[in-house]
C-alpha cells in the first residue's frame, strides 16, 4: 500500500514534540473543578459528577472522561470492534497507522461502559450503540500536536523565525478520502478489527458511508472538476459576448465595401 506521508512531511513529523495526552496525577485530576473538566464538547445536558450513590467519580474515571472527549474532537473518528488484539499487535498497528495513514493517526482502546456517559447530550450521542463489548477507536491524536522550533522547520518554511504549526493549519491539509482509504487498508490487514461506524467532522457515518467516502476520487480531482464546472459556462459566456462586437465590426466593414463598390460602378456623367 502506498504511503500517504511525503518525505518532507515525514521529516516534519520528526520535529513534533510528542507529549501524549495530559498526564495528570490523580491528585491533580481530583483538584480540577467540574466546569474546567467538562468543557470540550457542547452538551444539551450537563454531565453527571457523581454516581447513583451520590459519590463523586474517582479521578481515574474523570481522566478517562476527558481523554475520550479529546478523542472525539478528531475530524476522523472510526469505531472498531477489538477481537483480542494483544499489546504487541496494538503497538505494531499504531506504527503502521502513523507510517501509512498520518503522523498523528492513533488507535485507542476505550471503555464501552464509560462512552455512553461521554456521548450523552452531545451531537454524537447516536454513536453510543456502537460501544458494546471490547471496542477501540481510530482517530487523529490532536493532543500530540506540538511543534518544536527546529532548524529543519526554519529551512522548510524559508522564514527566519518559524511559525508553529497549529491544528487548524494541519487539518486544512487533510485529504479525507485518502485518509479514510488508508485507514480501511490498514484494517484489512488486521482481521481482529471490525469496522462498526464512526464520524467525520460532525457527520455520523455508517460502515457503508465510510466505504463510499474511501471510494471518492482524490481531492485534487474534485477540485479540478469543480473548477471546470464553474469555469466552463463562464468561458462560454465570455466567448459569446466577445463575438458580438467582432460580428458588428465585420458587418459594418462588409457594408462599407458594398457601398464603395456601388459608387465605383456608377457611369461618369458627361458635361
Amino acid at each position: 500500500m502506498r504511503s500517504l506521508v511525503s518525505p518532507s512531511q515525514s521529516a516534519l513529523v520528526r520535529a513534533f514534540s510528542v507529549t501524549g495526552y495530559h498526564q495528570r496525577s490523580a491528585q491533580t485530576a481530583a483538584a480540577s473543578n467540574e466546569s474546567e473538566f467538562h468543557h470540550l464538547l457542547p452538551r444539551s445536558v450537563p454531565p453527571k459528577s457523581a454516581n447513583s450513590l451520590n459519590k463523586p467519580f474517582n479521578p481515574r474515571r474523570q481522566f478517562l472522561f476527558r481523554t475520550y472527549e479529546e478523542q472525539l474532537l478528531s475530524p476522523i473518528y472510526l469505531v472498531v470492534q477489538n477481537n483480542n488484539l494483544d499489546a504487541p499487535e496494538m503497538a505494531r498497528l499504531r506504527q503502521v497507522l502513523k507510517a501509512k495513514a498520518h503522523p498523528l493517526a492513533q488507535i485507542s482502546v476505550v471503555r464501552s461502559t464509560l462512552m455512553p456517559a461521554v456521548l450523552r447530550g452531545t451531537q454524537y450521542e447516536n454513536l453510543a450503540p456502537l460501544f458494546v463489548g471490547p471496542v477501540a477507536v481510530i482517530h487523529l491524536d490532536l493532543a500530540r500536536l506540538r511543534l518544536t522550533h527546529t532548524d529543519y522547520y526554519s529551512t522548510a518554511t524559508a522564514a527566519a523565525k518559524p511559525v508553529p504549526l497549529t491544528a487548524e493549519a494541519l487539518l486544512d491539509q487533510l485529504d479525507f478520502p485518502n485518509l479514510v482509504r488508508s485507514f480501511l487498508d490498514v484494517l484489512k490487514q488486521h482481521p481482529k478489527l471490525l469496522l462498526l461506524g464512526g464520524k467525520m467532522d460532525r457527520a455520523l457515518l455508517t460502515t457503508q458511508m465510510v466505504q463510499r467516502i474511501a471510494n471518492l476520487p482524490p481531492l485534487q480531482s474534485l477540485y479540478a472538476e469543480l473548477v471546470s464546472g464553474v469555469y466552463g459556462p463562464v468561458h462560454a459566456l465570455h466567448q459569446a459576448v466577445k463575438q458580438i462586437p467582432q460580428s458588428l465590426v465585420f458587418t459594418l466593414d462588409q457594408h462599407r465595401k458594398n457601398c464603395g463598390n456601388q459608387e465605383g460602378s456608377e457611369p461618369a456623367v458627361e458635361e
